[in-house]
Formats: C-alpha cells, structure tokens, sequence
C-alpha cells in the first residue's frame, strides 16, 4: 500500500514552530511520507498564527493558495493560533477547508486524522514534545517551557488563543531537553512562505 504523503505549512512564532514539529512526528510516527512538494502530497497542513493582523493575512492567504491543490484531491488541513481564536469564523467563510484542528484539539491530533481519512489506524497517534520532527539547523532547537500567559493585557491576544499560563514540569523540560541533544539526525521537511 503506497504512503499517504504530508506537506506542512509553519507559520508564526518559534512556539507553533515547536507546534509544527510536532504535528510532523505524528505524521512520521502514523506512517505517512513528509514531502516538501506540494505537488506530490495528500494532504497539506497548514500550522497559522493569529496575532496580530499581517499574520492573521498570511495566514488566510497561504490557505486560499493551498486550496488550489483540491483540484488534484490533495486534503487541507488548517490548525494553530487562528483556527483557536476564529474557529467558527474559517468555518463558516472557508467551507472548503477539509479539516480545522484548533490548538485544545492537538491531543486529539491522530483521531481528528483517522476521520479524515476514513481509517481508525491513525487514532492513538498524539502529539508529544519527545516526538518531534526537528525542522532547525543542527546547532539549533526550540524548548518550549510554558503555554499560555496570565497577564490578559488589552493589546494581547496570547490568553484568549493559547489559555492561562502554564508551566511544563521540570523533569518533563529535561527529558526534553535530553532527547533533542542526543538526537542524531535533523530533518528539513517545513515550508515557509
């Protein structure tokens, strides 16, 4: 049976950058092909950011030109910062998008999937900061420590789209931390526009 191929679409901070690897480890994990054509792919991922608004136009713009792929029965699949804070929105004035995944829903990353696919072999796949497809140069990786911030200034959108602030355990950084020391070999599989 041939691979399902995966191109993936990062935007954004170093956050979604983490967010993105992330993703593609369970793309990897699942059994799927990461290509960096998109001409060769099933199914497009597009990871977008909803900060502030030339973001917010990138984003929409990177996902009206990955819907030109249809045509050839490629799947789009939008998640990340503006899927959580415009879900409802993207649904109801993209309705050509086959999947949005909002950030509460990454645990749910390999069942939301496995409907997309009509297969339930891809459920159990999640996200995990140990299985990630490391996308940065070999001298290079992101930790990400905490999520989310308390602060809730009038100016900032970072409560309303990734929640209150909260902080990784320490032994859960440091295993982090060990894995992408030792880790061997890094691939380039993300695009950026």
């Amino acid at each position: 049976m041939e691979k399902i191929k995966v191109g993936l679409i990062s935007l954004g901070c170093e956050k979604n950058l983490v967010d993105s690897e992330m993703i593609l480890g369970v793309c990897k994990e699942a059994g799927f092909e990461i290509k960096t054509d998109l001409n060769e792919v099933d199914i497009i991922i597009i990871n977008t950011c909803g900060f502030i608004t030339s973001a917010k136009e990138e984003a929409i713009n990177t996902i009206f030109e990955a819907l030109d792929y249809q045509e050839n029965g490629t799947k789009i699949v939008v998640t990340g910062c503006l899927v959580q804070r415009y879900l409802d929105d993207l649904k109801k004035e993209i309705p050509e998008v086959d999947l949005y995944i909002p950030i509460k829903d990454y645990p749910k990353m390999g069942y939301l999937l496995s409907q997309l696919l009509n297969d339930n072999k891809y459920s159990n796949y999640c996200m995990s900061s140990n299985n990630r497809v490391i996308s940065t140069p070999t001298h290079l990786a992101y930790l990400k420590i905490s999520e989310g911030c308390n602060n809730n200034c009038a100016y900032c959108a970072i409560p309303l789209i990734r929640g209150k602030f909260v902080s990784r355990s320490e032994e859960d950084i440091i295993t982090e931390f060990k894995y992408l020391v030792n880790r061997e070999i890094f691939h380039h599989y993300l695009l950026y526009f």
